[in-house]
């Protein structure tokens, strides 16, 4: 059965690495999942049971933090020139048998440079490495599903972006596909990841003054409103990046308040939540709207 093993340091990543293992382990079982926190048992010879599970391995994701290059163990020397080092031996048997290796930064980190690494380590440096935000934390774990399934990851890499299954039962999906459980979850949650939401009408803000967009597949046209005044005081275009919104906002009356918008939908629909950034003095708000007008108000009312 072919795994994805993920490769981290507990001093630097820990918490990152068991966020990704539960937004992945749904989408994909929890079996083909290793961490070895997990799945290492007490007594266990550490280097065995890692080249065990990475001989079953078809994809390995080392995920590295702001200190995963220069960790020092107890006498001050970097944890990653010590040959023995559990996290190294890992990363050079993935480079050695040949695995598709996946550099995962978190926590604002930067992808080490190959100088930077132990020779053994070097080739890590050529791996094109994907980003996993805390703020875009879905929509990131969804673009790395996506990498996953274009590397033929499983089988799963067919059902992905098949308009035609969500026509049919699922029942006859397993009957004629012979395909399991999980590859209809798969398939049903990269639709989730993947399709282009509906964002059009009013989302409010907590004073009561909304966006209105206007959606055209992965395109917008936005207006804010005041809804004492019916006037539009600002308008502008944007785009939508899976759940994540870009946009402008100019306004119409002056040329002062100029907005970069950026925003993530909830995977409920029902809220946009992330920044407008006012051009001028680069000064960040964050928002939240709902589609719910009352809801909102009676959210900020309590709140009070």
């Amino acid at each position: 059965m072919s795994t994805i093993f993920i490769s981290y340091r507990r001093s630097d990543s820990a918490g990152y690495a068991g966020r990704l293992a539960d937004s992945l382990e749904p989408l994909l079982g929890s079996r083909k999942i290793f961490r070895d926190v997990e799945d290492i048992k007490p007594g266990d010879d550490f280097v065995r049971v890692i080249e065990r599970y990475l001989k079953k391995a078809k994809v390995f994701l080392v995920i590295i933090g702001k200190h995963w290059l220069d960790a020092e163990d107890g006498q001050g020397k970097r944890r990653l020139d010590d040959p023995g080092d559990h996290v190294r031996i890992e990363v050079e048997s993935a480079l050695r048998l040949g695995i598709v290796v996946i550099p995962v930064l978190v926590g604002g980190a930067a992808m080490p440079a190959a100088a930077e690494l132990p020779g053994s380590l070097s080739a890590l440096a050529n791996r094109q490495a994907i980003e996993l935000t805390d703020s875009r934390w879905d929509h990131d774990v969804g673009r790395l599903l996506q990498t996953l399934t274009e590397t033929g990851f499983g089988r799963y890499r067919k059902f992905l972006g098949k308009p035609a299954l969500a026509g049919k039962k699922p029942a006859r999906i397993l009957w004629a596909a012979g395909i399991t459980s999980a590859a209809v979850a798969l398939a049903w949650a990269a639709q989730l990841f993947f399709a282009t939401p509906d964002l059009n009408g009013n989302w409010y803000f907590e004073g009561g003054d909304y966006l209105l967009i206007r959606q055209d597949g992965h395109r917008f046209s936005v207006e804010r409103i005041d809804p004492a005044m019916q006037t539009s005081y600002e308008k502008g275009t944007g785009v939508i990046n899976g759940r994540r919104l870009e946009f402008n906002l100019d306004p119409v009356y002056s040329q002062q308040f100029q907005y970069r918008g950026d925003l993530e939908m909830s995977w409920k629909g029902d809220r946009l939540r992330g920044t407008l950034t006012e051009v001028l003095s680069d000064r960040t708000l964050s928002v939240e709207l709902s589609r719910d007008k009352a809801r909102i108000l009676e959210t900020s009312a309590s709140e009070r």
